[in-house]
């Protein structure tokens, strides 16, 4: 890992050398002032363990690979908090950043540019299906998870179980993969692709934060909530 080797560096020492990094200071909400000080008295002030925040930024700085050994000694209540940020994350800033970009594209080139309208609509379909699977996560999964983790008895007709959740978790990647597939096969076609360089480079920023967060989630939380199921069913 490219973290500084003294022994609490700051997060502005970090960001210097790990570029993604700037994905946890905006899920975390750090400020100017708060990026000056150590990774451990962030992690305290955020409720987070310091070796939780250095396990995510081994896979910040692995091209956004996760270091399932490293997660994996985390706990599962932390690894649900720093998902849900990231929940608020895409739903306050990310999605409203990019609509922004696209809606100045419409109003720039819509009249004479049609793929701006397009582009959209699409978009607007997709924000409306991010939503919808980070609803279900936050009302469903996630409330079910918490209770084994903190050890509460579920209901006698509960029937739900992390089996269910990945049977129903799709992969909201593709449908970005889609969008950018989409939009560099028609700007190449009317020659207007650089109305839409931003756009491009939001939607690949986001795509691989997705595929992170998806992959925590499948591969590091729910065998933490399966290990939980397993003992309550022993």
């Amino acid at each position: 890992m490219l973290i500084p080797t003294n022994s609490h560096p700051s997060l502005a020492t970090i960001f210097a050398v790990i570029p993604n990094a700037h994905y946890l200071v905006e899920k975390l909400g750090v400020n100017d002032e708060e990026l000056k000080q150590p990774l451990n008295v962030i992690a305290t002030q955020k409720g987070f363990t310091e070796n939780f925040l250095e396990a995510l930024l081994v896979s910040y700085a692995s091209g956004m690979q996760i270091n399932q050994d490293a997660l994996k000694a985390l706990s599962a209540g932390e690894l649900m908090k720093y998902l849900s940020l990231s929940h608020r994350y895409y739903l306050e800033k990310k999605l409203p950043e990019i609509e922004q970009h696209i809606e100045q594209v419409v109003t720039k080139h819509g009249a004479c540019d049609p793929l701006a309208t397009v582009l959209c609509a699409l978009f607007e379909k997709y924000r409306q299906k991010l939503e919808a699977h980070i609803r279900y996560e936050e009302e469903v999964f996630f409330p079910y998870a918490l209770r084994l983790i903190n050890g509460e008895a579920l209901p006698n007709d509960n029937r739900y179980n992390s089996t269910i959740f990945l049977s129903q978790h799709t992969s909201l990647e593709d449908d970005l993969q889609f969008l950018c597939s989409f939009l560099l096969n028609s700007a190449h076609k009317t020659q207007q692709l650089l109305p839409y360089n931003v756009f491009l480079s939001h939607i690949t920023l986001l795509e691989a934060d997705l595929h992170q967060h998806s992959c925590i989630e499948e591969q590091v939380l729910v065998p933490k909530i399966q290990e939980l199921e397993a003992l309550l069913n022993a």
